[in-house]
């Protein structure tokens, strides 16, 4: 019996084999590709079951972040608040550690604000939180009602300042972010907009009837831009700032003139009263200061025929401090000194001469005669 021959064996590798130089380079070039992508995905801990989720702090730091120290109020906040969840966005940062890389952010008292709050709920709880519970904390913290409240005041009042129209459309998206529910709906945030524009443009933009805040303030601009270039607010704008600048140095002449005229007033009385003799009601010593040879007595005051003083109204005698007595004062006192010497010359109370006594004075006797004649 005579044995069949078996049939040729066939190859089931259906991949052919590289024939060419080049052909081997281009496997091992795709070989090196799906080994790099594998790599990668081990790396990052993603598969086809366990898709990316969150990012490096690297990769969040790359997208450049504002820190926030706490400062700058209500409005600072707000906007730093906006350019975080733009970060968040942009770096595909998982709930999970927003909190963590966000808390990377604080410095001085916003730093030293939320150890506090680290330490009142706990590591574990603090770091737990998510993105809007920890805004909702520091909104509490760094928006006041007082200053709200100021707010408010200012976004009401806001107007725009000659042809400044940059700087007005800033700060009425600053404010209306921090108080959004006075320009809700739509039309209230246009008709708050056009309400605050220069009365050049206002009426213009009111009857274009803008459909959206966008447009109202790109025709406010083209509008400012159109009304400078044919001179609407230069003349008038400048005249208003001249006229402000040399009413305030007015202003600032005067009070310097009337404060160096009251220094010069105080100045003078404070010598006149250096010296003055001490008496009561504050009476110039005319006397006493003639025969020094002193300055004469200059005021509207009349002169006394009992103590020979410049004063008004019933004389009040003066008390000596060395002796007590009525009379005279302490450097024309007469009393003896601890040693029982009396440094003083008697004389007279009443002109101040030596020889007599105040009662035997005759000037006071010629005063009472002179009196008596013109009474008689």
């Amino acid at each position: 019996m005579t044995s069949k021959g078996m049939p040729p064996r066939r190859d089931t590798n259906t991949s052919t084999l590289p024939r060419t130089e080049a052909e081997l380079q281009e496997c091992i070039s795709q070989a090196i590709a799906r080994h790099e992508a594998l790599r990668s995905k081990h790396i990052n801990g993603t598969t086809e079951n366990n898709p990316p989720t969150g990012c490096t702090y690297k990769q969040f730091l790359d997208c450049k972040p504002l820190n926030f120290d706490g400062t700058g109020g209500a409005v600072a906040f707000v906007r730093w608040t906006e350019k975080t969840d733009s970060v968040l966005r942009m770096s595909n940062c998982s709930p999970q550690q927003s909190v963590t890389y966000i808390s990377g952010l604080f410095l001085d008292g916003a730093l030293s604000w939320w150890n506090l709050q680290v330490q009142t709920l706990g590591a574990d709880a603090a770091y737990a939180l998510s993105w809007d519970e920890l805004k909702e904390m520091m909104e509490k913290k760094y928006c006041s009602r007082t200053e709200i409240q100021k707010l408010e005041e200012e976004f009401w009042n806001l107007k725009m300042d000659g042809p400044k129209i940059p700087e007005y459309v800033q700060r009425f998206h600053d404010l209306s972010r921090v108080v959004p529910y006075l320009v809700k709906p739509e039309f209230k945030r246009i008709e708050r907009f056009i309400w605050g524009l220069a009365p050049h443009i206002r009426g213009m933009v009111t009857t274009s009837k803008p459909s959206t805040i966008a447009e109202a303030i790109d025709m406010s601009v083209t509008l400012t831009e159109e009304a400078l270039r044919a001179g609407k607010f230069s003349e008038s704008e400048d005249n208003k700032k001249e006229t402000h600048v040399e009413s305030s140095s007015n202003k600032k002449r005067k009070s310097s003139n009337l404060k160096m005229s009251t220094q010069l007033n105080y100045g003078s009385s404070k010598a006149n009263k250096r010296k003055k003799v001490n008496s009561p009601h504050g009476r110039s010593t005319d006397g006493a200061i003639n025969r020094a040879g002193g300055n004469v007595y200059s005021g509207t005051k009349p002169r006394c025929r009992e103590c020979t003083f410049h004063h008004k109204g019933r004389c009040l005698k003066p008390r000596c401090g060395k002796c007590g007595k009525e009379g005279h004062n302490r450097d024309a006192c007469w009393a003896k000194d601890p040693d029982g010497r009396n440094k003083r010359i008697p004389g007279c109370y009443k002109c101040g001469e030596a020889g007599h006594f105040r009662k035997d004075c005759p000037k006071k006797k010629q005063a009472r005669k002179g009196f008596h004649d013109r009474n008689s």
